[in-house]
């Protein structure tokens, strides 16, 4: 737990440290939030990339709220270690619902702050880190709402469409995740 506090923390420190080193993220993840900070408006403008004008805004929203309090380009990595860490909390939250005992979902939250992609992304000012929690979280709370934790049914219901949401506003690719969560809430529904 020590040495994932410690990756954590250095990740963080890292975003105020250092610009982004990232090219996807300074060809494809900031310019939108750049534009927008620079004209004061979140238009449309013109560019030949589709994936600034046609792409979900959400993240790029997080980034020009940093880049406007900021006034620079450091610490935009935060959002995506913010993401890791609910990643990895998320992770335990569905080992804890799945029955999983305490020592054992903290020891999967933990387990994926270690997982090389997670590590590495969260030193990035991308927003994959924000899908996978994102969706993960449309996971935990469809989970929720099956099992009816505590008669908390239609909470964890709406929380879920508020999830899933969010991840389609983020990155479409989190539409991806539909087959395996239709699989998994079905086959959590027939257990029951």
């Amino acid at each position: 737990a020590a040495a994932v506090g410690l990756v954590v923390a250095v990740n963080a420190g890292w975003s105020f440290h250092y610009e982004p080193l990232d090219g996807d993220a300074n060809a494809y993840h900031l310019p939108r939030a750049y534009y927008w900070t620079t004209l004061g408006t979140a238009r449309h403008f013109p560019t030949s990339d589709y994936r600034l004008t046609q792409m979900p805004p959400d993240a790029s929203f997080l980034v020009a709220w940093v880049l406007a309090f900021s006034r620079g380009f450091r610490g935009l990595h935060l959002f995506q270690t913010a993401a890791g860490v609910a990643l990895g909390a998320a992770a335990a939250a569905l080992a804890r619902l799945s029955g999983a005992r305490r020592p054992a979902a903290l020891f999967a939250g933990l387990l994926v702050l270690t997982l090389p992609v997670v590590v590495l992304q969260m030193g990035t000012a991308q927003n994959d880190l924000l899908v996978a929690a994102a969706g993960v979280t449309v996971v935990f709370f469809g989970m929720c709402a099956l099992l009816d934790t505590g008669g908390e049914a239609v909470r964890a219901g709406a929380c879920f469409g508020l999830a899933v949401g969010l991840a389609l506003g983020t990155k479409l690719t989190v539409a991806f995740l539909a087959p395996d969560l239709l699989l998994a809430l079905v086959a959590l529904a027939a257990m029951r």
